[in-house]
């Protein structure tokens, strides 16, 4: 990502879905407090990270141990909303996160 788009405003990108709609400014994401992450989202506990990824496969095959910290999950654990999603290139790129995701 941080290849693809590497002189971004801020440093940041904003992911957005064809279907979402921005009724006001955005200007307030420049200033989002990343906590050292390297992306912001909104919560999604509607549904749950086991549907999405088989935990207990990633564990039998030792992989689960290989994610960096910021991307452990549980079965139970709230997914994120993927059609909106705040990205500090920084910090993506320290943590290698296109890496670990290919």
């Amino acid at each position: 990502l941080h290849e693809a788009i590497p002189e971004a405003p801020g440093g940041r990108v904003l992911y957005l879905d064809t279907d979402v709609v921005v009724k006001s400014d955005l200007t307030e994401l420049l200033w989002v407090n990343f906590r050292g992450h390297p992306a912001a989202a909104a919560e999604d506990c509607s549904q749950r990270m086991g549907k999405y990824l088989d935990l207990d496969r990633l564990k039998s095959k030792a992989l689960q141990s290989e994610l960096p910290p910021t991307l452990h999950a549980s079965k139970k654990g709230c997914v994120i909303n993927r059609g909106v999603v705040l990205v500090d290139l920084k910090a993506w790129k320290a943590q290698n996160i296109t890496g670990v995701i290919e």
